[in-house]
C-alpha cells in the first residue's frame, strides 16, 4: 500500500512474515491469528471479548476452545463509619538483609516497594502512621545504598501492631523475598526509653560502614605486530 501501509486483503504481503525481535517470546497467540485480526481491523470489525462471548481461537487457551467463566465480584462490606487505622506500636523489629547479585540493579525506592509487597503477602501487621490522607507503614532504613552496589548487611526497622515470633517471621519473609535478597536476622528493639522518649531510629545508630572496592587487572597490551594485522584485516 501507500506509505508502507498494508492494504485490505493483502495478508500475503511479505512484510507480515518478516521475523520480529520479540518472536522468541511465546505469548500463545499465533501470527496467523494476528494477521486475521489485522484484516478485521482494516475492515473496522471488532473482536468480541471472549470473557462474555465465544472463543475467537487466538491460541492462548491451546488447541481446545477456551471456556471462560466470569465470576461475579464479591459483595462489598457495609461501612459502619467507625473505621480507624491501626496505629498501635507494640513491637519494633530490625530486619538485617543482604543485597546480592542482580539485586544491585534494584533502586532504593523499588526495594522498599518490594519489601512492602513481601510484608503484605506474609501478613505482617505493620503499624501505620498518623497521617489523615496517606498513612504509610512505619518503616525506617539505615542507609540508602547506591544503585549498582551490593551489600552483606542492610537494615530496616518496622513497627508492628502485635507481637510476632521473630524466627517464624524471618522464615516467612524469606519465602516471599526474591533470590539475592535473603533475610539474615530479625531482632526486637525497644520503641521508647524508660523515661518515655522515643528511641533513636536505625539511621541514627549507624556510625560507620565499611566499603570493599574490587578492581580487576587491566588486560595485557596488544603487540604492535598484532595491531598492524588487525588494522589491515577486512571488517
Amino acid at each position: 500500500g501507500q506509505k508502507g501501509r498494508v492494504d485490505r486483503g493483502a495478508l500475503e504481503d511479505e512484510r507480515l512474515n518478516r521475523p520480529l525481535p520479540w518472536d522468541h517470546i511465546n505469548t500463545g497467540i499465533s501470527k496467523t491469528w494476528l494477521k486475521t485480526d489485522l484484516q478485521r481491523a482494516l475492515e473496522a470489525i471488532t473482536v468480541p471479548d471472549c470473557s462474555h462471548h465465544v472463543c475467537s481461537e487466538c491460541g492462548v487457551c491451546g488447541d481446545d476452545f477456551g471456556e471462560n467463566i466470569v465470576v461475579p465480584p464479591p459483595p462489598l462490606p457495609e461501612f459502619d463509619g467507625n473505621w480507624k487505622r491501626n496505629s498501635d506500636r507494640v513491637q519494633k523489629v530490625r530486619i538485617t538483609f543482604a543485597k546480592l547479585g542482580s539485586m544491585a540493579c534494584v533502586g532504593h525506592l523499588d526495594m522498599l516497594r518490594m519489601f512492602e509487597r513481601a510484608w503484605r503477602r506474609a501478613a505482617i501487621p505493620l503499624s501505620l502512621g498518623e497521617s489523615e490522607f496517606n498513612a504509610r507503614p512505619r518503616v525506617t532504613s539505615a542507609l540508602t545504598l547506591p544503585l549498582g552496589w551490593t551489600s552483606s548487611a542492610e537494615c530496616l526497622e518496622i513497627e508492628l501492631t502485635k507481637r510476632l515470633d521473630l524466627q517464624e517471621m524471618q522464615r516467612t519473609l524469606n519465602e516471599q523475598m526474591p533470590a539475592g535478597m535473603p533475610i539474615l536476622s530479625c531482632e526486637e528493639f525497644p520503641i521508647f526509653h524508660v523515661d518515655g522518649s522515643r528511641m533513636e531510629h536505625v539511621s541514627q545508630c549507624v556510625t560507620e560502614h565499611e566499603l570493599l572496592v574490587q578492581v580487576r587487572p587491566a588486560p595485557p597490551p596488544m603487540d604492535e605486530d598484532a595491531e598492524e594485522e588487525g588494522e589491515g584485516a577486512p571488517p
